[in-house]
């Protein structure tokens, strides 16, 4: 471990408080604060470089048309000291050598090589000449290359291209600064191996004259995101039936256990249908319990410490070589690394054992084989790259020559890499306390808040891991006047440590207002093992207050009314608080088949402006409008508030709810907002079993609000829902006042007002997006150097109100911009001034094996970056399944990239009004941009970078499956479709995008 993560030179820190984080990935290197000083040696794990032609020196231009930047076979030069800088031929005669010109570095930039240039002449080059600077990583993990930037000050330029790319692969950065212009290229640089090396390379544009760069950046590595899954040596001890490991050899065609040899020509590695299994003999595996060592096999056998492989022959024999196999079953979709490996030959008198990985259709992972020699150790750790559960990757060991003296030892882990921290799955209690203790007992229908919030009180006394339990059975909370909050009746403020486990006991919630949980600033919080219900018992039957329900028995269009028929046992009588003035509460039609899911063709919501009883159980519902309502429709009226069930704020990190279970919810069911590392494992909110209601939460399921590091949710259900069922995003900035060229003072907007915002939820280097959301272009990225709180006048609705806001400072004049707070900007709502986001918050997401059913609106919302959707099941969601789009009408977050969607099932989605008519509608999975008023960029320009749907089974669908527009290297690969419900033509289109 070298250091922590730091600012940029040069940038003011926050308080060791303001950067607060679940972990803070290491810094391990940094180009300025490492570079080489007055002729010193590079920094460990640094080099300097540039692709010189083959044969050059000072002297000797060598072979101009070689050594492109881009070919594999290009052997980079090292640059020499030249006083405080690094060039070509270590002096500072600058353009007395040629293709080198100008190139080199210094402490803070440098400046690139020769352009191509294939006009004759004494200035001939055939390959742009780039300034590479190269860091080799010493630990194997997850990397990003992190607070970059490139600066070209002269106007006079004609701009310069940076290339971000590992080892000699693909650039996962290209790009063009302009002249006076200044951009980041930070990158995901993914799992790297310890020896792999990270290379930026700068090069000119149409010439190198004034091209003198600025330059810095960083490399860290997160922890915490790798999770090991199998290791061979410890399991294969432990063998069985349902283990993920095989082994095998390539047997040859004809062979016959303790008979044939068979065919010794046939079978070669890589042919996977020929594949034979070892047989289980003691602690061994052999290809053949019948006899002693015999062609081909000879000594072949697998230990849990390694082998024999079989006959290897000559390259001139056309005899195949017998490879020991041992083959690997992906258990899950998601991105896998092979780590910890070696393969390991004593035997001085042996020639060598090799090893292939390669995958099913033969295809090498490793490229050519890797060879441990005699009396050494060779490690074979792979990227493995993206795999879908089921994919088997083969490991196999042959001799190189021949089989003689051929034991080998081995060993490797098969680990998966996941796009954020591991969650918290269980904290080790020091000390347990049970809610019987204090005074309460289940199932008497008595207030049992005292109870529990004394428990709560007696742990934020102390500095210990604490379990609190309560006892199974039911337990009820009810409205007080003692309650310290209005809008939850458990405030966990600063708590670290904590579990909450409800021994799956009962909670009934007996207000119609009022969340259960809201965690502030705390760290390591479980609450697991608990059901609740906003409900009234009433004989044997739980009555929702959330919501009611009933069947539509006349209809007045006219009127824009309806009479709604209701079971006044089983569901509570609407009054005024259902209106959408008093609560912003909405009714709509449900399917009459299947409970939760929208009827087909009726509009998303009837906003409720009066409710009047007729008599008896009938209630006169006065509404917006009634196309797509009909008499017996069933209906459901729903009274929502705005408190979630869960909410997790203020900075909290690594809050998990397991094995929670909710039935109904005034408003969203988790929450979390400005913290880190929600996780939802294991629970659901769904309708209540042999209830007879026909939905369960009022809102969404998962509500992520410009969150760091994102939600983790896994093998949860969500069915029944009245809005999204998950939504990730980042509430937007409106700039209030240009205080200097590079300072603005910047309020968040909240739909149509101005939110309150602190400079705790920013981070220096944090990279600001600028955008015009008339148009939809980017305006300008700048990095955060500086922020202060600041409080300051604003209009909202005509008056004059304070309100806390960041003074923030970049690290470049900021042009283009229109200030918002203006009687304009607030009579637009903010909407159509420039709109800022914060690229650093809602990135790493994860969500996995979770069912998404029968639900109003989207079932993933994403407006958040770097994240997979893996093995998750769409069916009966009224609009898109996963859209992904910036919002600019409400206005939300910014556009999603680095989003891989895989092996997922898609059924009968997309069943609204608004989906089916709607012509910005587009698909059931369905990317693309959007700018106001509300409506999709149609225009060749890509913000939306590097999505992947791969192996996902789409059945049922309309308009298009698959839909993705503005987009840049994009992955659509081994999908099906089947059972169009009309003539859509293809289920994919893509518009204004570009594949990888």
């Amino acid at each position: 471990m070298r250091r922590k993560h730091k600012a940029r030179p040069g940038f003011q820190r926050l308080e060791p408080r303001q950067l607060l984080t679940v972990s803070l990935p290491i810094e391990v290197a940094d180009f300025r604060d490492d570079f080489p000083r007055r002729a010193a040696a590079p920094t460990e794990g640094w080099a300097y470089l540039w692709n010189a032609p083959a044969g050059w020196s000072n002297s000797n231009p060598g072979n101009l048309n070689s050594a492109a930047i881009d070919n594999p076979e290009t052997i980079y030069q090292p640059l020499q000291p030249a006083g405080s800088l690094l060039t070509p031929d270590g002096d500072l005669k600058f353009n007395d050598s040629h293709p080198s010109s100008a190139l080199y570095f210094s402490a803070t930039g440098g400046h690139a090589g020769s352009v191509k240039q294939l006009s004759s002449g004494a200035r001939y080059n055939g390959q742009d000449r780039y300034a590479i600077a190269a860091f080799t990583v010493q630990e194997a993990g997850v990397y990003e290359l992190t607070d970059s930037f490139i600066q070209l000050d002269d106007l006079r330029s004609s701009g310069l291209e940076v290339r971000v790319f590992v080892n000699r692969n693909k650039p996962l950065i290209l790009q063009t600064v302009e002249a006076k212009q200044r951009i980041g290229f930070d990158a995901r640089l993914g799992y790297l191996r310890a020896g792999d090396t990270v290379h930026v390379a700068i090069g000119a544009g149409v010439n190198i004259a004034w091209d003198h760069f600025l330059v810095d950046f960083s490399i860290v590595r997160h922890t915490s995101r790798v999770e090991s899954l199998a290791r061979f040596g410890r399991d294969v001890i432990s063998h069985n039936s349902r283990s993920p490991w095989t082994y095998m050899w390539n047997a040859p065609t004809g062979w016959v256990e303790g008979g044939q040899r068979g065919n010794l020509n046939t079978s070669p590695i890589g042919a996977t249908s020929s594949y034979q299994p070892l047989f289980e003999s003691g602690d061994v595996w052999v290809p053949d319990r019948s006899s002693d060592s015999r062609s081909p096999t000879f000594s072949m056998q697998l230990d849990s410490d390694g082998g024999a492989p079989g006959a290897a022959w000559q390259q001139s024999s056309s005899f195949q070589d017998r490879y020991l196999i041992v083959r690997y079953t992906i258990p899950t979709s998601g991105n896998f690394v092979v780590s910890n490996s070696y393969l390991r030959v004593n035997d001085s008198r042996s020639d060598g054992v090799e090893v292939v990985v390669h995958r099913e259709d033969g295809t090498r992972v490793t490229g050519d084989s890797i060879v441990a020699k005699a009396g050494s150790s060779k490690s074979f750790d792979l990227l493995l790259g993206d795999l879908s559960a089921g994919e088997h990757i083969y490991f196999a060991f042959g001799g190189v020559n021949n089989a003689n003296y051929d034991r080998f030892e081995m060993d490797f882990s098969i680990d998966r890499v996941y796009p954020r921290e591991l969650p918290l799955r269980e904290l080790v209690p020091t000390k347990v306390l049970h809610v019987t203790e204090f005074g309460a007992t289940p199932n008497d229908g008595l207030n049992d808040w005292h109870a529990i919030e004394a428990a709560l009180q007696q742990v934020a006394k102390n500095n210990q891991a604490v379990e609190i339990r309560l006892t199974p059975g039911t337990w009820d909370l009810y409205p007080s006047n003692t309650l310290e909050s209005d809008e939850y009746f458990f405030d966990l403020l600063r708590y670290q440590n904590l579990t909450f486990n409800g021994m799956g006991a009962e909670v009934l919630i007996h207000d119609d207002k009022r969340g259960l949980f809201r965690v502030l600033d705390s760290k390591n919080v479980i609450l697991r093992n608990l059901v609740i219900d906003y409900a009234d018992k009433i004989g044997d039957r739980y009555r929702p207050r959330t919501f009611t329900q009933g069947i539509i028995r006349s209809l007045d269009p006219a009127a824009r009314s309806f009479e709604l028929e209701i079971d006044l046992v089983g569901f509570i009588a609407p009054d005024a608080s259902f209106t959408s003035a008093a609560t912003g509460s909405w009714g709509y039609a449900v399917d009459p088949n299947v409970a939760g899911r929208l009827k087909f063709n009726s509009w998303l919501n009837y906003p409720t402006y009066e409710v009047q009883k007729v008599s008896g159980n009938r209630f006169r519902i006065r509404t917006e409008f009634t196309e797509g309502l009909a008499v017996g429709d069933r209906y459901v009226l729903q009274r929502r508030y705005d408190h979630p069930l869960f909410n997790v704020a203020a900075y909290s990190q690594q809050v998990s709810l397991i094995g929670v279970r909710a039935y109904t919810a005034s408003s969203v069911f988790v929450s979390s907002n400005l913290s880190e590392a929600l996780n939802v494992i294991r629970s659901s909110v769904t309708i209540r079993p042999d209830s007879g209601r026909w939905k369960s939460g009022n809102a969404d399921g998962v509500h992520a609000q410009s969150n760091r590091v994102g939600p983790w949710i896994e093998d949860s259900r969500f069915q029944g829902l009245g809005d999204d069922v998950m939504n990730f995003y980042t509430l937007p900035y409106t700039i209030t006042k240009r205080n200097s060229l590079r300072t603005l003072t910047l309020a968040t907007i909240n739909h149509d007002t101005l939110g309150n915002v602190g400079s705790r939820s920013l981070r220096i280097g944090d990279s600001f997006k600028f955008v015009n959301p008339l148009t939809g272009a980017v305006i300008q990225t700048a990095r955060l150097t500086d922020v202060a709180d600041t409080r300051q006048s604003v209009i909202i609705q005509g008056r004059t109100e304070m309100r806390d806001m960041v003074m923030v400072t970049f690290d470049q004049d900021i042009n283009g911009v229109v200030v918002g707070n203006s009687p304009a900007g607030e009579s637009d709502g903010f909407r159509n001034e420039t709109t800022v986001f914060n690229e650093g918050l809602s990135r790493d997401f994860l969500v996995e094996r979770n069912y998404i059913a029968d639900s109003r609106r989207f079932g993933n919302y994403l407006m958040a970056d770097n994240g997979e959707l893996n093995h998750n099941i769409y069916v009966g969601l009224s609009d898109q399944a996963i859209l992904g789009r910036n919002e600019s009408g409400w206005p939300l977050g910014a556009w999603p990239s680095n989003v891989s969607i895989r092996s997922n099932s898609f059924y009968a989605n997309g069943l609204s009004a608004r989906y089916l008519r709607q012509p910005q509608v587009y698909g059931t999975v369905d990317f693309h941009m959007n700018r106001l008023p509300n409506v999709s960029v149609n225009r060749d320009v890509r913000e939306i970078r590097r999505l992947k749907i791969v192996d996902n089974h789409f059945q049922y669908w309309r308009k298009a499956a698959v839909s993705v527009r503005n987009a840049e290297a994009v992955t659509i690969l081994d999908n099906t479709f089947s059972d169009p419900l009309g003539n859509f033509g293809s289920p994919v289109k893509v518009k204004f995008s570009t594949f990888l």
